[in-house]
């Protein structure tokens, strides 16, 4: 067990400094160089190098490589330079966000997703099982910035049944601001969820339909139990 959970934490940081290194040459090998998000009409070039040297991306890429993984490690993400502020500041000012974003997604992808894969599991073979499966196929498929899009050209500009930005109406109080939060959160979340349910779903299927054909699940039917107590409580507990 430790051996695994060794391995599976090496490909974890080997995964993230991949993706880091990448980013890093990606982005420098792009046209110019970041300072031109802050370079103003009346800034002479004498101006631009000394920005330059401020941000020390006038050293030799290999330096400014290393000074990078250096300042990661220490929990220093730099300065936007779009947004001319520390980029830790603007990570914590959007987390609580994100995390009840992600949090409401996920709840309700399980909430969703759990009903449907036991669903399918239990009627293996016929047509709804066959519909999740084309489902969760295709949510591998999905993007979620596309999805999102499309929901907020439908939804939120044509129709204009949702907003299309923002998280909550202004000079709203109380109930009031809850009920705008959650008409605001709709299609974001929307997005996330019709993106994860299918493959969730399809997951969840797989796992008990493998658990429904151990011996113990066998055992219990013998004894006399009820397919629902097998299946929600017996199965489903270690399905998931």
């Amino acid at each position: 067990m430790a051996r695994f959970v060794l391995s599976r934490a090496v490909k974890a940081v080997l995964t993230v400094w991949i993706a880091i290194t990448a980013t890093f040459f990606l982005l420098r090998l792009l046209p110019g160089d970041p300072t031109t998000l802050m370079v103003e009409g009346d800034m002479t070039p004498e101006m631009q190098a000394a920005l330059l040297k401020t941000y020390g991306l006038d050293r030799p890429l290999w330096e400014q490589y290393v000074s990078y993984l250096r300042e990661l490690t220490q929990g220093n993400f730099g300065i936007s330079f779009r947004q001319i502020q520390p980029v830790t500041d603007i990570l914590v000012d959007r987390l609580p966000w994100t995390l009840l974003l992600a949090g409401t997604a996920f709840l309700v992808t399980i909430a969703i997703g759990i009903p449907i894969g036991v669903y399918a599991a239990v009627h293996r073979g016929r047509w709804p099982d066959k519909i999740l499966q084309a489902a969760g196929i295709g949510g591998h498929a999905l993007f979620v910035p596309s999805v999102a899009m499309l929901l907020l050209v439908y939804l939120g500009a044509r129709l204009g049944w949702f907003p299309i930005g923002g998280a909550i109406d202004p000079d709203t109080r109380g109930l009031a601001a809850y009920a705008s939060l959650a008409h605001h959160l709709v299609l974001p979340v929307a997005s996330l969820v019709l993106v994860q349910l299918g493959p969730y779903a399809l997951t969840l299927r797989t796992n008990m339909i493998e658990v429904l054909g151990e011996d113990y699940i066998r055992a219990a039917r013998a004894r006399g139990l009820s397919t629902r107590r097998r299946v929600w409580k017996h199965g489903l507990r270690n399905a998931i």
